[in-house]
């Protein structure tokens, strides 16, 4: 994105103690607050996060993240949703723009893809998603039995990616 746009400037937060550092603190706490200025962004961007917050923390950190867009920048949000024959892995929102109430020009999507199998796309697929289902299942608590149940290319795993954006009011 940084190629497209090299006359903006990018800020990346992360829950994970994994990126580059920079001036912002590596895990800023969205329940209690961003460490930016109301109004700060034009574009802000979240993904992935849904799994680590209760459904009353994520409508908390999505209003987070309007209050610091600006009037007139544009909120997304992209949640995956990953199913295999065992179960689910974890449960979305059954409409991510509800989160985005209030917000104009709003759009709601999915797309579909299957995860190693059927081919070449879902064995890249499944490439890239390997390494982080089984932290994933860590994270939430899972044991390696409740693992063995969605390894992709032995359940026919697929993956709905959910996004929705919308802009902020300009009033």
């Amino acid at each position: 994105m940084a190629k497209s746009y090299p006359k903006s400037s990018f800020v990346g937060i992360d829950k994970e103690d994994c990126f580059l550092a920079s001036e912002i603190p590596r895990n800023s706490d969205l329940l209690k607050g961003l460490p930016f200025k109301d109004n700060t962004f034009d574009y802000v961007h979240s993904r992935g996060m849904y799994s680590y917050f209760s459904i009353v923390e994520w409508q908390q950190v999505v209003e987070e993240l309007r209050r610091v867009t600006k009037p007139g920048g544009y909120v997304e949000l992209v949640v995956t949703f990953i199913q295999a024959r065992g179960g689910d892995v974890y449960n979305i929102p059954e409409n991510l723009g509800d989160y985005l109430t209030g917000f104009d020009d709003l759009t709601t999507d999915y797309v579909s893809t299957l995860i190693g199998w059927r081919g070449r796309i879902g064995h890249l697929t499944c490439k890239i998603w390997s390494p982080h289902i089984w932290p994933l299942c860590k994270f939430m608590g899972w044991t390696e039995e409740e693992y063995d149940v969605i390894k992709p290319s032995e359940h026919k795993t697929w993956s709905n990616i959910y996004y929705a954006f919308g802009m902020k009011p300009l009033v």
